[in-house]
């Protein structure tokens, strides 16, 4: 993701790129051979290892998707699913256990975060906001059931939607999430589409960092796309302009450690999200 980012061709200020985790139709893992060998990977082993994943046929996979357009003389393919079924939540609550929920839930927020960061305007499809899973009702049509995107295109369930309101739910958590990002977001300057992110290399290979330059102050924003803690090296931070640091999501400031020495490294929970602003 970093190696692509960097050669993105830059957009015209006046103009903002759409944002969004996924869209109506099918995901399409637009990986050449090129860019995968950049980092030292082959193209179409990972584009097959991405689908295997997401249609959740990888062993340990948390996803629940589906092969749309698979070609088996060459193995790929693209995947069709609703946002909240790639990340994990349907599987999740199958099995019962909070823990794998609450992953799943931190993995949405993450993509959401990661969405809404990018210079751009952020595009929510219906459904994400309160995560709803994939709906094989459309097999039932004869005029729908040769396509599986249809799963991810279900009409809009409105009892689901009425338990937004319910922290106690997965509805209610999953929309407070997003609504606290977007409310973040508003306020601040340096998230505006006009700005460039830029990525940076902060060292871990599971953490994504991009910088953003805004007349009302830098912004690095800080993505952990693993399920282990990561280090995000002080050092790093600081390279980048940033001498402290003010997360906005959560507002927390990291200073020092428990006896008062500054910090060498920021402890990084799995799937979370930063936006750091000087201060």
């Amino acid at each position: 993701m970093t190696n692509v980012l960097r050669d993105l061709p830059r957009k015209p200020a006046t103009t903002a790129w759409a944002t969004y985790i996924r869209c109506h139709d099918d995901i399409g893992w637009a990986i050449t051979e090129e860019d995968a060998a950049r980092v030292g990977w082959e193209g179409r082993a990972h584009r097959m290892f991405l689908s295997s994943f997401y249609s959740g046929d990888f062993p340990g996979s948390f996803a629940h998707g589906a092969l749309f357009n698979y070609v088996p003389s060459t193995g790929d393919s693209r995947i069709s699913g609703s946002f909240a079924s790639l990340a994990g939540l349907g599987s999740a609550l199958a099995t019962g256990d909070a823990t794998l929920v609450d992953a799943a839930i931190e993995r949405m927020r993450l993509g959401h975060a990661l969405m809404m960061a990018w210079d751009g305007v952020p595009l929510i499809y219906m459904g994400d906001e309160i995560g709803l899973r994939n709906d094989d009702g459309y097999l039932v049509d004869p005029a729908l059931a040769g396509d599986n995107r249809w799963a991810h295109r279900p009409w809009m369930d409105w009892q689901a939607a009425a338990a937004r309101h319910d922290p106690g739910t997965v509805e209610g958590r999953v929309f407070a999430g997003l609504a606290h990002l977007a409310r973040v977001r508003a306020s601040c300057p340096s998230l505006h589409a006009g700005v460039e992110s830029q990525p940076v290399d902060l060292g871990p290979d599971a953490v994504l960092g991009l910088l953003r330059r805004h007349p009302a102050g830098r912004m690095l924003t800080v993505y952990n796309f693993s399920d282990a803690w990561q280090r995000v090296p002080a050092a790093a931070v600081r390279r980048l302009g940033l001498r402290t640091v003010h997360e906005q999501i959560s507002g927390f400031r990291p200073r020092a450690d428990d006896d008062g020495r500054p910090l060498d490294a920021y402890p990084m929970p799995p799937y979370a999200a930063w936006w750091l602003l000087e201060g």
